[in-house]
């Protein structure tokens, strides 16, 4: 993700889309409840993590796309 942010923004100036790059996580934020659902249809494993995991699994997730988009921007300013 930080490539793609350096490469489109090459020659401008990145902080005018920080606003859009963090909106992404809200995004991706909402729709994890149904990115399980649909995978747990796949999977019976995923469906009885889920279940057994109750809210946390969900917590975990955000909480690791946060960090991982976090880094990716850190990265992209870097580049």
């Amino acid at each position: 993700m930080g490539l793609a942010v350096s490469a489109e923004m090459h020659g401008k100036e990145i902080a005018e889309i920080e606003n859009d790059f963090n909106k992404v996580n809200s995004i991706l934020a909402s729709i994890v409840n149904e990115m399980q659902d649909r995978l747990s249809r796949v999977s019976r494993l995923l469906f009885l993590l889920d279940l057994a995991g109750l809210n946390t699994d969900e917590q975990i997730i955000n909480f690791s796309l946060g960090k991982a988009r976090e880094l990716s921007w850190h990265n992209a300013n870097l580049l």
